[in-house]
Formats: C-alpha cells, sequence, structure tokens
C-alpha cells in the first residue's frame, strides 16, 4: 500500500498519535486521539532545520574559521555523510545531534512518550531524525511524501466542512 493511501485517512490511526512536521523554519506538532485532531492540541515550535544550518555556519566559523556551504550542509543533513576530513564530521554530527535532542524536548513538552503512543515523522527536516537520531523504530515512523501534511491538512478541513452541513441539515429539520 503507498503512503498515500496508508496515511490519508485520520480515522485509521488509534489510541494517541503524535504527528510532527519538521519544515524549514517550523515543526508543527499535532496529537490525534482516535484519529481525532484537536486544535488545542496542535502546536507550533521555531525548530525548522534552518536553526539547525544557522548553528552549523556560527560554530564552523567561530571554530575553524569556515564559512561552511550551505550544499556541503544540506549534503550531510540528508545523508549523514560528506567529503570532510573527520573532525568537522564529529563536530556537524555533535551539532545535529543536539538539534534532534532538542525536537524530542520539544514533543516530550506537548505530551510525546514513546511508551505510549506512535509518532509519525513528515516534512524536509525528518532526515535528520532517521538519520541521528535515537529513537525506538517501533515507536517512529517517517512519512517520506513531502506533500502528507497539506494532504493531513486537507483532510482536516474537508472534515469541518461534512460536520457543518451535517449541523446546518439537522437545523433545518
Amino acid at each position: 500500500m503507498d503512503n498515500d493511501k496508508r496515511y490519508n485517512d485520520f480515522r485509521q490511526f488509534t489510541g494517541t498519535v503524535m504527528m510532527a512536521d519538521i519544515g524549514n523554519g517550523t515543526m508543527n506538532i499535532m496529537r490525534l486521539l482516535n484519529g481525532k485532531p484537536n486544535e488545542q492540541h496542535c502546536w507550533t515550535e521555531v525548530l525548522g532545520v534552518n536553526q539547525c544550518v544557522l548553528t552549523f555556519r556560527k560554530q564552523m566559523m567561530d571554530k575553524y574559521g569556515i564559512d561552511m556551504p550551505e550544499t556541503v550542509i544540506e549534503q550531510f543533513l540528508r545523508t549523514g555523510s560528506a567529503n570532510l576530513a573527520r573532525e568537522l564530521l564529529d563536530n556537524l554530527t555533535t551539532i545535529v545531534r543536539g538539534y534532534v535532542t532538542g525536537l524530542f524536548d520539544a514533543l516530550r513538552v506537548h505530551g510525546y512518550d514513546a511508551r505510549l503512543m506512535k509518532l509519525f515523522v513528515m516534512g524536509g527536516g525528518g532526515c535528520l531524525v532517521k538519520n541521528f537520531g535515537k529513537y525506538d523504530p517501533g515507536a517512529v515512523v517517517f512519512v517520506d511524501d513531502l506533500h502528507a501534511s497539506a494532504k493531513g491538512y486537507e483532510y482536516m478541513a474537508q472534515g469541518v466542512i461534512w460536520r457543518n452541513e451535517r449541523l446546518a441539515r439537522k437545523a433545518g429539520d
């Protein structure tokens, strides 16, 4: 079954599920209970990948006097490797692991507990969690479809429309 069909219906998510969309500027978090989103359980944290990139660039300049090209940083973040000296790779690994730890800290602030729920990670920043994070593989699912969040919001909007139509019909009865 492809991701499009597998993750396109919130009703399939039973129990508590947390979703994290890690973008360039922010991480959007949503907690679902039995497939139902609740606007009180949606948060945005300024923990996008760009914050990690800025930290890389600053630390490389401060420590080594190197203006690290963004293309090298991007390759490292996507793949976990780059054609750099071991000392630089070790420093970059330490930085990104600290960033990913910060992501999980933010998730825990909003109720994430791997013992109680699955975490669905999506967005371009998901590769950082996949490549550098410490997580229970049985509790974390990576959604590689870059449009997954937009599809989820579309699904939620359709649900609101259907609910409003039902309420309007009931009011007209």
